[in-house]
């Protein structure tokens, strides 16, 4: 069997997935600040403490979770690439300078079909990372993805030694 051609494929989380993103950390917070405020209220008695605080630190909550969500999201996650048989990471750091590499496992979690979410697991098993890759942001490299991802038998170390 064949090896996959080697490609090259720069990861990054796009407007739609930062948005997404952006609106959990705020249906979250929201949920927390909701469920907190009830057991507050509960403690008032039956006067309570109002619906109009009730909205306003909930809606505050929202905000401050998708503000979070917003900024916590990997703007560059780094660069992933399928050589000789392996899948390789190299993150990006702070700075925007490639970190160390890492060699590892490769998995689709979902398949949208012009949109996957991937999880790379390292080789220690201690460091895995979840990629979002669409069709747009793969450009030339989605063929070959998909191609590698979804081909017969395994896609890993043991597969490229077993190629001719």
């Amino acid at each position: 069997m064949r090896a996959a051609p080697s490609f090259s494929l720069p990861t990054a989380c796009g407007r739609a997935e930062r948005v997404a993103i952006a609106l959990l950390g705020a249906a979250a917070a929201a949920a927390l600040a909701a469920a907190v405020w009830a057991h507050v209220d509960a403690a008032a008695g039956l006067r309570g403490l109002g619906a109009g605080r009730w909205i306003a630190v909930v809606l505050g909550a929202a905000v401050a979770g998708m503000a979070l969500g917003w900024w916590s999201a990997p703007r560059a996650a780094g660069t992933l690439q399928w050589q000789q048989g392996q899948w390789t990471l190299v993150p990006c750091s702070a700075s925007g300078s490639a970190a160390a590499s890492r060699v590892g496992s490769l998995r689709p979690v979902f398949d949208l079909g012009g949109w996957m979410l991937l999880r790379f697991v390292a080789e220690d098993g201690r460091h895995a990372r979840w990629l979002p890759v669409s069709r747009v942001s793969a450009g030339a490299a989605w063929h070959p993805l998909r191609a590698t991802l979804f081909a017969p038998g395994a896609s890993g170390p043991a597969a490229a030694a077993d190629a001719p």
